[in-house]
């Protein structure tokens, strides 16, 4: 049996200074990117991962906790690194502080309901793999732009002042790249674009 061999990015903000990352190893019999850090929480009684999360990055790309290894391996091969989706805002190993992430959805609150904050909430990828947030830290996010995309149909009643939020040529969708992960981005964004064309917003675009 195959083994796996990999680091795990490890960093408390309430008592580290820098952060590390630790190596592991196990044999390759698990299903699921979450049952291999399931064990290694088990066994390592200060590593934390939050299992109601989603995704993590897992060496150039992102996986879900749900993806299997099998799919993690022919990707990045036996000998991989785990990082949380924003070494930036890690508070505790793979966890991250999502208040950024998360205020941006009040920009759009006058206009959805309250169920659509959980929709928003499943678009975090989105947001922590927006190439130019790096560059641009007030980007509003690919999250948001995907999240306007759907809104927009759901809430007609509020379209322009959902469109307006996009628009808006300080951080949204002019600094739009390619989203490099996802291509579902590109063909939401480009339908996003034709809409705020249609509306006279942003003309440049």
């Amino acid at each position: 049996m195959k083994k796996l061999d990999f680091k795990i990015f490890r960093f408390d903000s309430k008592s580290d200074y820098e952060f590390y990352y630790k190596p592991y190893v196990y044999n390759d019999e698990f299903s699921t990117l979450k049952e291999l850090l399931s064990q290694v929480k088990k066994d390592d009684i200060y590593f934390d991962f939050d299992a109601k999360d989603t995704h993590v990055k897992v060496g150039d790309y992102y996986f879900s906790l749900d993806d299997s290894i099998k799919d993690i391996v022919s990707k990045c091969s036996y000998e991989f690194v785990i990082e949380p989706l924003s070494t930036k805002y890690a508070l505790k190993d793979l966890i991250v502080d999502d208040s950024v992430f998360l205020d941006i959805f009040n920009l759009f609150k006058p206009y959805v309901d309250d169920e659509d904050f959980e929709f928003y909430k499943s678009l975090k990828v989105f947001y922590y793999s927006s190439a130019i947030l790096k560059y641009k830290q007030d980007y509003i996010g690919d999250s948001a732009l995907v999240f306007a995309y759907h809104m927009i149909k759901k809430h007609t009643n509020h379209r322009y002042d959902i469109l307006e939020i996009v628009a808006n040529p300080s951080n949204a969708i002019l600094y739009y790249v390619k989203n490099p992960f996802y291509d579902e981005c590109d063909e939401m964004v480009s339908s996003l674009k034709m809409t705020l064309k249609k509306y006279g917003l942003l003309k440049q675009i």
